[in-house]
């Protein structure tokens, strides 16, 4: 176990030096890549940004329950009725802006290119 992570640790470097991308503790901190040492790739850039990716998704749907909150469990109704407009808008800015790293995402997966999906983990990080 520690021997994979170790070697995807040095695969990830490489990535890293070539797109200057986060360090893998950086990245690993936020977006749990280690998770990826189980896996044997070719294209690392891919499942790290799918692993991005699937944070993003997350928060999607947790910022979408505040704009529709017709299906949201209860306790988000008193939060929504709590914000001001000034917070509802920030809101949707930040639902806009996930959702278009969602979109970009999936036009990534059409065909496989190191080098965009090293420009969207860096995008994406910061």
């Amino acid at each position: 176990m520690a021997e994979d992570l170790s070697k995807l640790k040095k695969q990830y470097e490489k990535l890293r030096k070539k797109y200057k991308l986060p360090s893998f503790e950086e990245l690993n901190k936020d977006f749990e890549i280690e998770k990826l040492q189980e896996k044997e790739t070719e294209t690392l850039s891919r499942e790290i940004r799918r692993s991005m990716v699937d944070k993003n998704l997350a928060y999607l749907k947790f910022t979408e329950m505040f704009i529709n909150p017709a299906t949201a469990p209860m306790f988000f109704l008193a939060l929504i009725k709590g914000l001001d407009s000034k917070e509802k808008k920030l809101v949707q800015e930040l639902y806009m802006q996930l959702g278009k790293f969602e979109i970009e995402s999936i036009a990534l997966d059409n065909e496989y290119n190191e080098k965009k999906d090293g420009e969207f983990i860096k995008k994406f990080y910061n």
